[in-house]
């Protein structure tokens, strides 16, 4: 990317569907800001797929989303 003029790369995470695995996305972008020669950007793209268990309770994991996000986990 550099090669290319690149100077930085946003990453999205949100992509977690459960806690764990967004903590996950989380410490892989932490790492990469800590290594990487680019600038690391990180934004949050919660609520964009529903997991099966709130299949029916939709507005339950949207109030759900919006206390992970007001959360700081690193």
């Amino acid at each position: 990317m550099l090669s290319y003029g690149a100077t930085s790369v946003e990453i999205k995470s949100g992509y977690g569907l459960n806690k764990k695995d967004e903590i996950k996305i989380l410490k892989v972008i932490r790492r990469l800001q800590k290594t990487c020669v680019l600038d690391v950007l990180a934004s949050y793209l919660g609520a964009y797929a529903i997991p099966r268990e709130f299949q029916n309770k939709r507005s339950d994991y949207v109030a759900w989303v919006i206390v992970i996000a007001g959360q700081r986990h690193l």
